[in-house]
């Protein structure tokens, strides 16, 4: 048995590498693939004759635009199909949401306009599918969000009209879903007080759900100071939905602050 394996092995280009399967782990060097599939020597599969471009050499299509893996929409998205280098012009591609067909292109760019005002807010797989030569491509799917809801306020800290506020106290803006870093800045989100504009740096958690504030000179304070917050109207979730006018809050910062009883 052994010198067997090892002729196949050297018939087989002295290949060791175990090939990855669909659906089980095989050698394609050293066993053949199981009923209704062939070894791909090049990516040592064990694939189906029609495989596509996942498994087979010769090309392939991918989801061009939107860039995924996730995206947020709101309006219409422009989707469109790029071709593998090596891949021949499909005479037809099949845009495929939720593994139905939502446009057939024929031509480059191979794109089409999906206006999503109409759909149901919500996950969608965009994909597509083509025929090559016998062999059947399938894009990787793109997960699209339509949202539509702007973001609200959550939570803040410290709360509006708070009068025992240490400045050290963590300064928080809690969203009800996650923003756009690229509309969360320190002229979005300002501090002030009577004296004027309170210098401040502001950074976004990395789930993009709350903003925090640190103040960074208190040169011009005057205690007790009353600080004020401002929202710019411009803050924008993933989708581009602005959260719209936001009314300004204050808190007090005494000139001692009284520790709580223990």
């Amino acid at each position: 048995m052994m010198s067997k394996l090892m002729a196949v092995g050297v018939l087989a280009g002295a290949v060791a590498v175990s090939c990855r399967t669909k659906p089980n782990a095989e050698a394609c060097a050293f066993t053949a693939c199981g009923p209704g599939f062939v070894c791909d020597m090049s990516t040592q599969l064990c694939v189906t004759p029609d495989a596509g471009a996942d498994a087979a050499p010769g090309g392939g299509i991918f989801i061009a635009a939107p860039v995924g893996p996730t995206v947020y929409v709101n309006a219409i998205v422009t989707i469109q199909v790029g071709l593998d280098p090596g891949t021949p012009a499909p005479g037809t591609i099949e845009i495929l949401k939720n593994g139905s067909m939502l446009a057939s292109v024929s031509s480059a760019p191979y794109s089409t306009d999906w206006d999503t005002t109409t759909e149901t807010e919500g996950s969608y797989q965009i994909s597509a599918r083509t025929t090559v030569a016998g062999r059947t491509l399938t894009a990787n799917p793109v997960t699209v969000v339509v949202d539509r809801k702007p973001p609200t306020i959550k939570n803040q800290t410290p709360l509006a009209s708070a009068t025992n506020v240490l400045l050290s106290d963590p300064i928080n803006v809690v969203f009800s879903e996650a923003v756009d870093p690229k509309t969360v800045t320190a002229s979005a989100i300002s501090l002030s007080t009577s004296a004027g504009p309170l210098p401040a740096t502001v950074t976004l958690s990395s789930d993009g759900l709350t903003a925090t504030l640190v103040v960074t000179d208190r040169s011009s304070l005057t205690f007790p100071a009353v600080v004020t917050e401002t929202l710019a109207p411009t803050i924008a979730d993933l989708a581009g939905n602005v959260i719209g006018p936001i009314a300004t809050w204050s808190w007090t910062a005494p000139r001692w602050v009284t520790l709580p009883s223990f």
